[in-house]
């Protein structure tokens, strides 16, 4: 399994969350989201569970 597979698996919107977090606690632009993350997070597609994510379901 692939990065962007398990990452469709666990949830596009907890990898958006622990992102934020992480720039939250550090303020290092490093740890933003990348744009295409939260491209989906904005969009409503969180991978697997709801139908669409890096893959389509």
């Amino acid at each position: 399994m692939g990065p962007f597979r398990l990452n469709d698996l666990i949830g596009l919107d907890w990898s958006y969350t622990i992102a934020m977090e992480m720039f939250k606690a550090t303020g290092d632009a490093a740890d933003l989201p990348t744009p295409s993350l939260v491209e989906h997070y904005a969009n409503g597609e969180f991978g697997e569970k709801t139908g669409k994510g890096w893959y389509e379901y």
